[in-house]
């Protein structure tokens, strides 16, 4: 029975020049998730099968994996993830950018964990973000306690700002998709599991909901207040995720975290709140627990 990869977040940026990249060599099938499936399917054609995919919503995420099909998986690859400018919630009740970048990643893994093939990759969407070392001019998490992030009115200590709410809860996604990786990892030993940060990457659509204006002065300014070393391109990201996809780049230690640097890929340690004892687990059991009131 032929083997499938399942992939999100490559409909543009580093995501879809790394499936282009996949699609030279693998002999796997390929399952796309995509809002608009038949715009990516018109680009592909039958080299993919793409799906409906809406990570705002937990119903389309349940209809998505049950449309996978029943073969084994060999790498499943969840990238998708966005920036959002505006405080909303998703039609599940949760916070946008918690639910999108996190919460229904964390859904399809655990509908999908019980066809995934020994030594299968999985690899979760990091971001430096997360690590108040990498001076990045996001704010970075404060806690990673899933009740208030899924629900921001409960946090005893919110932030007051909205632009300052946003990206914190951007960076803490991420930091969540760290936490998922080194606990699938504990869990699911017979697994190849990494989490992968890009690095800041102005060739991307991330930043999609933000005026032209914003996203273009975004552009310019970051990478002045960044690492040198952080900024990068589609063209040098692509063939190291795809690497880590294909099992030709693994972690030092399963589970682990790979960035990109000076655009070259090598392990690093995530920040010391993702380190923390016992908080992988935790955010786990909590995750389980909302999607299973969902």
């Amino acid at each position: 029975m032929t083997e499938t990869y399942v992939l999100t977040g490559v409909t543009s940026g580093f995501g879809d020049a790394a499936l282009r990249i996949i699609l030279e060599t693998a002999e796997q099938s390929v399952v796309v998730g995509a809002r608009n499936p038949d715009a990516i399917q018109a680009v592909y054609g039958d080299r993919i099968k793409a799906l409906p995919l809406d990570l705002a919503s937990l119903e389309t995420v349940r209809a998505f994996s049950a449309a996978i099909g029943s073969g084994p998986i060999a790498g499943l690859a969840m990238n998708a993830g966005m920036q959002t400018r505006t405080l909303a919630k998703t039609e599940d009740g949760f916070e946008t950018t918690f639910q999108v970048n996190y919460l229904s990643h964390f859904l399809l893994f655990d509908l999908l964990k019980d066809r995934l093939s020994e030594n299968t990759l999985v690899i979760t969407t990091g971001s430096g973000t997360h690590d108040p070392e990498e001076k990045t001019p996001v704010p970075p998490p404060r806690h990673a306690n899933v009740e208030w992030l899924a629900y921001p009115e409960k946090d005893p200590q919110p932030d007051r700002l909205t632009p300052i709410k946003l990206a914190r809860a951007y960076s803490t996604s991420k930091l969540l998709c760290i936490l998922m990786a080194m606990e699938i990892a504990q869990r699911f030993p017979d697994l190849r599991v990494a989490s992968f940060d890009p690095g800041y990457l102005p060739d991307t659509k991330l930043a999609r909901e933000y005026p032209a204006l914003m996203a273009g002065l975004i552009k310019l300014i970051v990478p002045l207040v960044m690492k040198n070393d952080r900024s990068g391109s589609v063209a040098t990201t692509a063939p190291q995720y795809a690497r880590v996809l294909t099992g030709d780049l693994s972690p030092k230690e399963n589970g682990g975290y790979i960035v990109m640097r000076s655009g070259k890929a090598m392990n690093a340690p995530p920040s010391e709140l993702a380190r923390q004892p016992g908080l992988a687990s935790k955010v786990w059991e909590d995750s389980l627990a909302l999607i299973g009131a969902a």
